[in-house]
């Protein structure tokens, strides 16, 4: 069964991250734990602002648990996995842009509803990062209904290890996600209007731009990851 995580049972009880503390938080829930048959597993080695657990770490089940191999924080892999991210969607973007007219119009009237469902979150006085994510997620999700069975399955493999990266974009660069919010309009209208290229461009674009601002704050933050 599941090891009782720190970071979960205090989560209520943390500050609004800093872009530090956001790193460690990141990191350290990616951390794997070691464990020997019948032994405990060792406590994280990241320091946090995290108060420790209540109940102290319990005891492994007795068999061998595997070791597992985390990717490092860093500003290359975050760049690396969003282009990847924003080529794939793009091809997907093209082929939606190519549909039929009533087709496109409907995509179009469903991305702009989830689209300024987001941007009326970010400007709340208090937005909830949770709900970003998930109004970027099905955002993007919107026109991926249009790819072939090659590109979701690459961006199936792709997409799931750039997601620490997005939740540490919404947690850090909330304010910077108007300029989110006008790339999405970009998208939309070159899918509606039937333009294959220019809502290919918009895509790749609005991952690049984003790939960008992320790797300017994971730099300067300081890179995490690197046991």
């Amino acid at each position: 069964r599941p090891w009782p995580s720190a970071s979960t049972q205090h989560r209520a009880r943390l500050p609004k991250p800093s872009s530090r503390n956001a790193l460690s938080i990141v990191s350290c829930r990616s951390r794997p734990t070691n464990t020997r048959t019948g032994g405990a597993p060792n406590r994280p080695s990241c320091s946090t602002s995290q108060p420790a657990a209540a109940s102290t770490w319990l005891r492994a089940p007795a068999r061998a648990v595997k070791f597992a191999t985390v990717a490092p924080l860093t500003s290359a892999d975050a760049r690396e996995l969003f282009l990847l991210v924003g080529a794939l969607q793009g091809l997907a973007a093209f082929r939606a842009a190519l549909g039929p007219a009533d087709e496109r119009a409907a995509m179009g009237a469903t991305l702009t509803e989830i689209n300024d469902a987001l941007a009326a979150e970010v400007s709340a006085a208090r937005p909830d990062r949770k709900r970003i994510f998930d109004l970027d997620d099905r955002f993007h999700d919107g026109y991926m209904t249009a790819a072939g069975p090659r590109v979701l399955a690459m961006h199936g493999t792709v997409k799931p290890q750039a997601e620490r990266y997005e939740r540490l974009y919404v947690t850090i660069l909330t304010a910077e996600l108007q300029k989110s919010v006008t790339e999405h309009r970009t998208i939309i209208k070159a899918i509606r209007s039937g333009n294959a290229a220019a809502a290919q461009a918009a895509v790749e674009s609005n991952w690049r731009n984003a790939a960008e601002r992320l790797a300017a704050v994971v730099a300067m933050a300081g890179e995490r990851g690197r046991w």
